[in-house]
């Protein structure tokens, strides 16, 4: 997106001069967004990885309650940390003037850094979280179960 902005808007805009000098406002939340997101995107093919392993190579099920949490679980983290992180990255576009400038057509004199306009950011955030959280617990707590549950096949073999 940055490489693209800077591509069609060369002449008027160097994005990345903008941005490093205004690193102290609203634009952080652009940076920091996109690299949550990055850190996400690992964070939930290892836990498929882990839900493979699970039912693959340890042969323990996810059934019943534990499918429930299982899917909490994705779900939140899916659903909850990229819109929190999309959310963040459209609050320091906006926040730091960036889209104005994009919207006018590369207009640099739309260039004005608005912090208040963030504050309409902070419930959604917020909201979002909260799936995210619950997304992490129930997942944690699938976790601590799963690894709890005695496999009643391996102890039918020993008895």
């Amino acid at each position: 997106m940055f490489v693209s902005i800077q591509l069609i808007f060369s002449s008027t805009v160097n994005i990345v001069q903008f941005l490093s000098l205004s690193f102290e406002g609203p634009a952080k939340w652009i940076f920091l967004g996109y690299i949550i997101y990055v850190i996400l995107i690992v964070a939930i093919a290892t836990t498929a990885v882990f839900y493979n392993h699970f039912e693959v190579n340890l042969s323990r099920h996810i059934r019943g309650f534990r499918s429930i949490l299982a899917w909490t679980h994705l779900i939140g983290k899916n659903v909850g940390g990229a819109s929190i992180t999309l959310i963040m990255m459209y609050a320091g576009l906006v926040g730091s003037g960036v889209i104005g400038i994009v919207l006018s057509g590369g207009n640099i004199s739309e260039l004005r850094s608005n912090t208040q306009v963030m504050e309409q950011f902070i419930i959604p955030i917020s909201g979002f979280t909260v799936i995210l959280v619950l997304g992490l617990l129930s997942g944690g707590l699938n976790f601590i179960i799963i690894m709890r549950h005695r496999n009643r096949i391996s102890l039918r073999t020993f008895s």
